[in-house]
């Protein structure tokens, strides 16, 4: 699923053009640092932009990135406005709010998380940004993630990376019990159970049961392997009692209370206590 998204914030109109270079040539500026001579002018001289994110890491940090692109061209001068990590959304999308409520003409960009696209253009707080980018650009693009960005008809976001939910496997217990890679949640049971058996690991399957976001991005996607869905196609209606979706919160309870292939600590696991004890096999 798509878990973030870049937005533009409502502003003074005199410098839009200026937050259209900005979001055009961020993912560039880092090339351009490398290729050639940075390009340095003073901040004075330049169109002052504030840029709002979480704080994402990678081969380079957003504030690295940001200072590329300022060394890159004399036009725009970004200044970087840096938010906790995605794992806490909560207290991202409480400090974005607290800074777009204001409105103080700061940010002018800032990145969102996809689920708050509707919030953040319905409070007038994001551009549409259709003028600037046609449907010939928004080809370029997978069509659910532009889908996702666009609010009553208009586009209000820009498609920035896409999350996927993923089953990771340890391989070489797997092998240990001589059984393939799950293709089902029976199968997924059946293995974790052998694995647990097997004494190689304490429990066999470990998710993200948080009373925040990561339990609802676990829950869709369960729902959705399992054939139910969160809505009935016209959007309107909730679907979460469908038998296939209740089957697979079922599933996610089962695994704590019947199967007990995962360990009860997994309602106060984010993503990171999950990844610490993956390599282990789980709890010790």
């Amino acid at each position: 699923m798509v878990e973030s998204a870049p937005g533009i914030s409502m502003g003074a109109a005199e410098i839009e053009p200026a937050r259209r270079r900005f979001v055009l040539g961020a993912g560039m500026a880092a090339g351009a640092a490398l290729v050639g001579a940075p390009f340095r002018a003073r901040a004075a001289d330049r169109t002052g932009i504030t840029f709002t994110s979480a704080k994402f890491f990678g081969k380079q940090t957003i504030a690295e990135v940001v200072d590329s692109y300022n060394q890159s061209q004399g036009r725009v001068h970004v200044t970087y406005v840096e938010l906790p990590p995605p794992s806490s959304s909560t207290e991202v999308h409480q400090a974005l709010v607290q800074q777009l409520v204001r409105r103080s003409g700061t940010p002018d960009v800032f990145t969102q998380d996809v689920v708050w696209i509707a919030e953040m253009a319905g409070a007038g707080w994001s551009l549409p940004l259709d003028q600037y980018f046609p449907v010939s650009e928004r080809a370029h693009y997978f069509p659910g993630t532009i889908a996702a960005c666009t609010y009553q008809d208009k586009l209000t976001a820009l498609p920035w990376f896409v999350d996927s939910g993923m089953l990771y496997y340890r391989k070489d217990l797997l092998d240990g019990i001589g059984a393939r890679v799950p293709e089902t949640w029976a199968e997924l049971v059946s293995a974790a159970e052998a694995i647990q058996k097997s004494g190689k690991a304490k429990f066999g399957y470990l998710w993200q049961g948080k009373q925040s976001e990561v339990l609802v991005c676990d829950a869709v996607e369960v729902i959705a392997s399992n054939g139910g869905s969160i809505l009935t196609p016209d959007g309107r209606t909730a679907a979460l009692d469908s038998a296939k979706s209740v089957e697979a919160i079922q599933f996610l309870h089962d695994t704590i209370n019947k199967t007990k292939i995962s360990p009860a600590d997994v309602l106060s696991w984010d993503e990171e206590p999950s990844r610490r004890n993956y390599p282990r096999g789980g709890v010790r």
